[in-house]
């Protein structure tokens, strides 16, 4: 598998190895599947916080088209990957949501379960 100083050949590495922190021994270089999964959670979590943006609305639109968010979640098809993405993590998704209540003059403690 080794080269010598005329010859280079290709040094195989373990993938954990690859996906390991520098600073434990490893590449550094991230899992693509971890990463793709947090960018859609981050995609849900912002659908549902901020459900004015334009691009909110044109997700639903297009997808949801006049049903409710819970009823598009639960769906057993999607016509695109993203949304099906989103939608395959938007229970992981609402398990790491939580609450802020800040200062409180904007929380209604029975409302906001």
């Amino acid at each position: 598998m080794g080269g010598t100083a005329l010859e280079r050949k290709v040094h195989l590495v373990p993938w954990k190895t690859i996906i390991r922190e520098k600073a434990h021994g490893g590449l550094g270089i991230h899992s693509m599947r971890q990463l793709n999964s947090a960018y859609l959670m981050k995609l849900g979590w912002r659908l549902q916080t901020e459900p004015t943006t334009l691009w909110a609305h044109l997700l639903k639109e297009k997808y949801c088209r006049g049903r409710d968010w819970e009823h598009v979640t639960r769906s057993t098809t999607s016509v695109s990957n993203a949304w099906r993405g989103i939608r395959e993590s938007i229970s992981l998704t609402n398990k790491g949501m939580g609450l802020t209540v800040g200062d409180g003059r904007l929380t209604e403690f029975w409302n906001h379960v």
